[in-house]
């Protein structure tokens, strides 16, 4: 299946297969935006740092596949943070998830990583009745925690809302773009990256870890496990507390009909948009029709949904062929696993 950043993304020609035995500060596993950011802040700092990914690219599979918006605003959340975790630890994870916006910027800055990064506020809006009480608490809530959201009654969309939250000043951009900023930066900090290498497993030997592929060994200090869906079973059971959630994405050319923000509903079904640069196009990326991956399920109309969708409002719009498949993980307890003490690991870094 296609996607909008990976149909265009640059080849790393420094970046091959893992082809010997090698000793290392930190031994990252995953290629990801998560595998990178780390690899980036250690490599900066001086430390000696191998990223192993199983794929033949970088940033190939989730980061790859994703609307790319950098948001602290994820659908209504901060309510129920604060209902069920308390005031405090909901503060820390918007504040965060801020902080986090602002790092990317300065990273960008720092290594003049051309990504498309722009600025645009972030909305979560409802059609339906039922959802405006809740929207408007999720704002007095984020307002709480010290936040400015704003309740607004209309938007830049092509169709009338009965109310959404605004979070001002978040931000998109191409995550394969940067990504790639970002290994070119650890290797120019002596830092080394491998694709096609799977990791099998990690064992502790003396005072190093020895990080197993099919043909060879990695020995460092530490280890950090990048890949999201840890492969390795000793993590407090991570995997129960996950599930895999598939949604769908198209790009549409509506011409120069182009708005601000980036949107999603909080009722189902839920329904995504917001814009992408494209070969000097502006395409609109909709997103949609989510389930619980291996749901039994018809997938067959999945972005037909889409296409009907917004052809409501723009029927003379063009569907290019560049669709993608969202596949993410989400936490069984909606979150909740943020603020889960987990033991420390002899694995984690």
């Amino acid at each position: 299946m296609n996607s909008i950043w990976l149909n265009n993304k640059t080849s790393l020609n420094s970046i091959k297969e893992l082809e010997d035995n090698i000793t290392t500060d930190v031994c990252i596993i995953g290629a990801g935006i998560f595998g990178l950011t780390c690899g980036y802040y250690l490599s900066k700092n001086g430390i000696n740092v191998v990223i192993l990914e199983k794929e033949s690219e970088i940033a190939s599979k989730t980061t790859g596949h994703t609307t790319a918006k950098i948001t602290s605003q994820h659908n209504l959340i901060y309510k129920y943070l604060i209902d069920s975790v308390g005031i405090d630890q909901a503060k820390q994870y918007l504040f965060a998830n801020q902080e986090a916006i602002e790092n990317i910027y300065q990273i960008i800055k720092d290594e003049n990583i051309n990504c498309d990064f722009e600025r645009q506020d972030s909305y979560v809006y409802t059609k339906d009745k039922s959802e405006i009480e809740k929207i408007k608490l999720e704002n007095e809530a984020v307002n709480l925690l010290g936040f400015n959201s704003e309740f607004v009654p209309s938007t830049s969309l092509p169709f009338d809302v009965l109310g959404a939250i605004k979070f001002s000043n978040q931000a998109q951009f191409n995550p394969i773009k940067y990504c790639s900023g970002l290994a070119n930066t650890i290797i120019k900090n002596s830092g080394e990256i491998y694709t096609n290498t799977l990791v099998q497993n990690i064992e502790k030997e003396d005072n190093n870890f020895i990080t197993t592929t099919p043909t060879h060994k990695v020995k460092s200090k530490y280890v950090m496990l990048a890949s999201h869906y840890s492969f390795i079973d000793r993590l407090g059971y991570y995997f129960l507390k996950m599930y895999q959630s598939t949604s769908y994405v198209i790009a549409v050319d509506i011409g120069n009909k182009v708005f601000n923000g980036m949107y999603i509903n909080s009722e189902q079904p839920t329904f995504s948009y917001r814009f992408a640069d494209c070969d000097g196009k502006k395409l609109l990326l909709v997103g949609g029709a989510d389930h619980k991956t291996g749901s039994k399920i018809d997938l067959s109309n999945a972005y037909r949904i889409l296409e009907d969708e917004i052809r409501k409002y723009y029927p003379d719009c063009n569907v290019p062929i560049l669709k993608m498949i969202l596949v993410t993980f989400l936490n069984i307890m909606v979150k909740k696993l943020v603020f889960t003490r987990i033991k420390k690991e002899k694995y984690l870094l």
